[in-house]
């Protein structure tokens, strides 16, 4: 796997959120699934999907989904043979951790960050990432 699609799928989670969280926060929504609506709505108005990131990366989506917004990625021409949902979960982890914008606008609302990656092998890749998962 190339190491510069990682962290440009984590730069860029960074920037998307970035860009959208801070206005919804400040607004008064009932539920969270609505929150969550409105991120991924305004965020879908900023970028243009599908989005690619660099020549390995395109993300093709992004969803709300009842408790977090998921992310849908697929990767190309790269080596995945050693790629796993634990491995890409814990890569992501320290860039959406150390990002307080999501640490406050999203996990400590108890909305989850979700990634659906794929591979050109069609090997499917899952994981969730919550505000369990980021050290106080």
């Amino acid at each position: 796997m190339k190491k510069s699609s990682l962290v440009s799928i984590g730069i860029v989670v960074a920037f998307i959120l970035g860009s959208g969280v801070a206005y919804y926060s400040q607004q008064n929504f009932s539920t969270s699934e609505a929150y969550i609506n409105e991120q991924v709505k305004n965020v879908k108005k900023r970028l243009q999907l599908p989005n690619q990131i660099d020549e390995a990366t395109r993300l093709v989506d992004i969803t709300a989904e009842p408790k977090a917004v998921r992310y849908h990625y697929v990767l190309s021409n790269i080596d995945s043979s050693q790629l796993s949902n634990d491995y890409l979960k814990n890569y992501m982890l320290a860039g959406v951790c150390k990002n307080s914008e999501i640490l406050e606008n999203l996990l400590n609302r108890g909305i989850n960050m979700e990634y659906s990656i794929v591979d050109e092998t069609q090997q499917n890749y899952f994981f969730s990432i919550t505000k369990d998962d980021c050290p106080n």
